[in-house]
């Protein structure tokens, strides 16, 4: 019986290939950081969520309420050098790369 284990469908492409650190996409504001914004797709809307529960006197099952604040600017994924994904391009490429 041949298994896979769970780390080996989540580990990285050989050693030094595909990291965020070489990707075009990532952008990280300064030298000495190891953290990054991945700018592949638009900024997201960043926004917080507060939940809580309210329960008038008899009543079943108990309210829930949401108090959501949604602020002006977008954001995108910030994410470590050493991390990598499906929508890695290199920094710099000889080719035009068309996706299909």
């Amino acid at each position: 019986m041949n298994e896979t284990s769970p780390g080996a469908l989540r580990s990285a492409p050989e050693a030094g290939q595909a990291r965020c650190a070489a990707c075009r996409y990532f952008d990280k504001q300064e030298a000495g950081h190891r953290y990054g914004d991945c700018r592949r797709l638009p900024p997201q809307f960043n926004f917080s969520a507060h939940f809580k529960q309210e329960a008038q006197y008899g009543e079943d099952p108990p309210r829930m309420t949401a108090d959501i604040t949604r602020f002006q600017n977008g954001v995108w994924p910030n994410v470590h050098q050493d991390e990598w994904c499906g929508e890695f391009r290199p920094l710099h490429s000889t080719t035009l790369e068309r996706k299909p």
